[in-house]
């Protein structure tokens, strides 16, 4: 995988080495979103190692996965990957699913064309949370076009969404959104499902760079006369420094 990520997934809490041992690796969220029945518990179960599911039964209670440690050529990283099994039934999910994310994946359906329309939905839902809960807060947008499997078991007349669609509307909604890739996959057959992984491990490893440094900026930061000063503000220090 380029970008200095490896996808190699390291045990919770049992008996593990951390790259950097005493120093506790930065915790990021990943949450999945998209239409009923698009296959986001089917992906959140490939993501923490489970089987596919046997049954077409739809979940009903959101989950949230056990930490996950990822090594990096930037350190270690956990990531809790969270489902909204069945809550984007409501016309918005609730701020504890959003809150503190880092990376969203949007999937749709590729024989359920509605299930597309409908990821300007999802783009624009955090968009409005980004600028009206934090300004600064980056989530990154990954779309992911499941079920591609069924383009060959699956009638040649059923009007398959095209990835030259989906790059069209990634190129018509780039403009803040934050849209990082486009990955087609195949949450039963595993097809394309390790390189998403791998790439949410690449988003979160750049993440984890971007804290690294703003922690050195901030602990080399010289005691000057505007630091002394009862105006002094941190975080517009950080913002400054940093070019949010």
């Amino acid at each position: 995988m380029s970008g200095g990520a490896q996808l190699v997934s390291k045990s919770q809490g049992m008996a593990r080495r951390l790259t950097n041992p005493g120093v506790k690796a930065p915790e990021f969220k990943a949450i999945l979103l998209g239409e009923a029945g698009v296959g986001k518990t089917c992906l959140f179960r490939r993501f923490i190692g489970q089987s596919f599911p046997s049954g077409t039964k739809t979940t009903v209670a959101s989950q949230a996965s056990d930490k996950k440690v990822y090594e990096t050529d930037d350190g270690d990283i956990q990531v809790t990957y969270w489902d909204t099994a069945g809550m984007e039934r409501l016309a918005s999910l609730t701020e504890t699913y959003y809150r503190n994310t880092n990376v969203a994946i949007i999937l749709f359906d590729v024989t359920r064309r509605d299930t597309f329309d409908r990821v300007i939905f999802w783009v624009e839902n955090i968009q409005e949370r980004r600028h009206n809960k934090d300004p600064t807060k980056d989530i990154k947008i990954i779309l992911v076009m499941n079920k591609i499997d069924l383009r060959t078991s699956t009638g040649s007349d059923t009007d398959f969404v095209t990835s030259s669609e989906v790059m069209k509307f990634i190129e018509n909604h780039q403009n803040g959104s934050k849209i990082q890739a486009l990955y087609e996959v195949s949450a039963k057959t595993m097809e394309g499902v390790d390189e998403l992984q791998s790439f949410v491990v690449k988003c979160l490893s750049e993440e984890r760079r971007t804290y690294a440094t703003m922690d050195r900026d901030i602990k080399s930061l010289k005691l000057d006369n505007d630091y002394r000063s009862p105006k002094f503000s941190l975080k517009a220090w950080v913002k400054k420094s940093c070019g949010f």
